[in-house]
Formats: C-alpha cells, sequence, structure tokens
C-alpha cells in the first residue's frame, strides 16, 4: 500500500482547521495543521510534504496579522521554485470588492489554484487530485 500524500494546512480558523484535517485524513491524507505561517514554515523546513493548502488571511485575536498564507507560499516558492502544489483558500475571493485582487495576489506569490471559501470538501478533493496528479507527472 503506498503511503498517503503529506498535506500542510494553513488555517487560523481552530474549529474549521480541525474540521477539513479529519475530512482530508479520512480521505486518506497525512496532515500537519497550523494556525500560523512561522509554524508552518518550520515544518516545512523538516518535513517534506506533497501539497500545501493555505488560507491566506490569518488572524490572531480577531486581527488580521502579516503571518499569513501570502507569507507561507511566498517563501515556499523561494525555496522549491514553482513544484509543490498550493491550494490558497479564502472568504475573500467571494467578496465584490477585493476579491479579484485577493485571487491575483495569492496566484502572483506562487498559488497553484485558489479556493473560495464556503466551498464542497469534493470540490477541495478534486482540485487536490488533479494537482498531486499533475506534480507526479512532472517527476
Amino acid at each position: 500500500m503506498p503511503e498517503p500524500k503529506k498535506i500542510m494546512l494553513l488555517e487560523d480558523d481552530l474549529e474549521f482547521g480541525i474540521i477539513l484535517a479529519r475530512a482530508l485524513e479520512h480521505a486518506g491524507y497525512e496532515v500537519a495543521r497550523f494556525t500560523k505561517a512561522l509554524r508552518a514554515l518550520e515544518h516545512f523546513d523538516a518535513q517534506p510534504v506533497d501539497l500545501v493548502l493555505s488560507d491566506i488571511l490569518v488572524r490572531v485575536d480577531g486581527e488580521l496579522t502579516r503571518d499569513g498564507g501570502i507569507k507561507l507560499i511566498s517563501r515556499i516558492r523561494q525555496v522549491d521554485g514553482n513544484t509543490l502544489p498550493i491550494i490558497a483558500m479564502s472568504s475573500m475571493f467571494n467578496r465584490d470588492f477585493g476579491g479579484i485582487e485577493a485571487r491575483s495576489t495569492a496566484k502572483t506569490v506562487g498559488a497553484s489554484e485558489t479556493l473560495a471559501k464556503p466551498f464542497k470538501f469534493e470540490e477541495l478533493e478534486e482540485m487536490i487530485t488533479r494537482l498531486l496528479a499533475r506534480a507526479e507527472a512532472k517527476d
């Protein structure tokens, strides 16, 4: 049996992060969950992952912080070039004002795909499957 694919998850909403991690684990993935980009980067430096799923806006005590997904994605791209599949997710992508700019920023710093919250888990699962297959085809 092949090893499960490893997903690194950055999500500041603790409850949603736990639910999402459990759903991914139930789907057969190994998940490392973080609420801050710095901790995720430390993990990335120490442990290889197959895919990154990152919220782009991270709040601490209700305030936006610079320790979010944009930082995480851009730092990963500095190290790996453009090989690791990265999905940027945000409720901001659904907004009329700022949504296009947020998607553009996520793609500019290196997100492979963007996903608007809320989303159906099946939509995320299809995206993950497609990106992992594309990454394996490049190897």
